[in-house]
């Protein structure tokens, strides 16, 4: 799945469904409660910009869903997490969640 084979950055499309947007702007209020609303928005950014250029390296592949052709991926870089299906054969993933993952306190 990585690289076209002829030297050329490979750019993959990404499909948010309209649910997922309103749930990842429900993550990102929490995540403004917190305290931590402008990292997880710069932290955000950066996971949409690896996604659309290394979604096949970025993460950790979980399990594939052979029928549908996708790789599900799980992304972490604090305080986001993303779990994505990139496809098989085309350069396309599809966002299946993001969350906010607060930092634990130890006490």
């Amino acid at each position: 799945m990585s690289g076209s084979g002829n030297g050329k950055a490979r750019h993959f499309k990404l499909v948010v469904s309209e649910h997922q947007a309103h749930l990842l702007q429900e993550q990102y209020e929490t995540a403004v409660t917190a305290g931590l609303g402008q990292a997880f928005r710069d932290n955000l950014h950066t996971i949409a910009s690896r996604l659309q250029t290394d979604a096949d390296t970025f993460g950790e592949e979980q399990y594939n869903l052979h029928h549908l052709k996708l790789q599900i991926r799980l992304g972490i870089l604090l305080p986001v997490v993303v779990e994505y299906g990139l496809h098989k054969e085309q350069s396309m993933l599809f966002l299946r969640r993001v969350l906010f993952l607060p930092p634990q306190h130890k006490g």
